[in-house]
């Protein structure tokens, strides 16, 4: 199929994006990596009355730096930067954990952070990495300026998020302190799938040695759930066999899936299960 007819746009600096989205509201969309949207055009899933190409801003690609406890990520990174970067590895290691599982290599040399956050697909690996990382994205618009949302809330349904329709999601920040540990887990059925099931995980250390964790699955629901019954049954445990027991009860207490064309919703709750059981046994190590 082709496209349904479109004006285009190429952006040549913030102010203009912000401007044509000012103007345009809903019947604009934003191209950044392309690797969603221009399937979804030529499939007529879309049809947006105006492109606004961002490639060739520079301030949503800046290198990254710190403000405050925070880094700050611009939305047009790419997948492949934070899969091969030393400074991803060092100072944002599941993210770097996480980026090789994502589609193939020639689409992680095109799609972008932003552009993943702002599709929210439910079975993408950077919503999920972020929600365990507990960071929050950076919104901005001509009429209101800037604004920041924690990434617990940006999230809402399927395929929907905070973002309003004169809104750019302009750059993502990350908390700056270096988890104890993280982990991240995915089964697809074949590679370079969306997940059928998906587990980010990191921790922090807690007071007098308990376990301050976040635990998001991803593939399972219609947004990426963080667990946070299994975060607190596992804040006071004292050794593997009993953060696997409370562990056990919690996910079987809270944690609800949906069945796909692949995996039944009991099985997808099976294999979350195995995945922590894993995790857990790394971290109690």
């Amino acid at each position: 199929m082709k496209c349904a007819p479109f004006d285009y746009v190429r952006a040549h600096d913030l102010n203009h994006v912000l401007g044509l989205l000012s103007e345009w509201g809903s019947r604009a969309r934003i191209l950044a990596g392309g690797q969603t949207l221009l399937p979804a055009l030529a499939l007529r899933f879309d049809r947006p009355e105006l492109l606004i190409d961002i490639q060739d801003i520079a301030e949503l690609r800046p290198t990254p730096y710190q403000t405050g406890n925070y880094w700050r990520l611009g939305a047009m990174t790419r997948h492949v930067e934070l899969e091969t970067s030393p400074w991803a590895n060092e100072h944002l290691p599941l993210l770097a954990a996480a980026a090789p599982y994502i589609a193939h290599r020639a689409i992680r040399n095109r799609g972008t952070l932003g552009g993943s956050l702002v599709m929210a697909h439910p079975a993408a690996e950077w919503p999920a990495c972020l929600l365990a990382l507990g960071g929050q994205v950076v919104l901005q618009s001509a009429r209101r300026g800037e604004r920041l949302v924690a990434i617990d809330d940006f999230f809402t349904g399927l395929f929907q998020t905070q973002r309003q329709e004169d809104e750019l999601l302009v750059a993502v920040e990350l908390p700056c302190q270096i988890p104890r540990h993280h982990a991240f887990r995915e089964v697809a059925l074949r590679k370079g799938d969306y997940a059928a099931v998906g587990l980010a995980a990191a921790s922090l250390p807690g007071q007098q040695g308990e376990l301050n964790s976040r635990w998001v699955f991803f593939g399972v629901d219609d947004q990426p759930y963080r667990c946070i019954s299994l975060e607190n049954a596992l804040r006071s445990c004292a050794d593997f066999d009993q953060a696997l027991s409370r562990a056990r009860v919690a996910l079987n207490n809270s944690l609800k899936t949906k069945a796909d064309p692949s995996y039944s919703a009991e099985a997808k709750k099976t294999v979350a299960l195995h995945m922590v059981e894993e995790v857990l046994h790394e971290w109690y190590a």
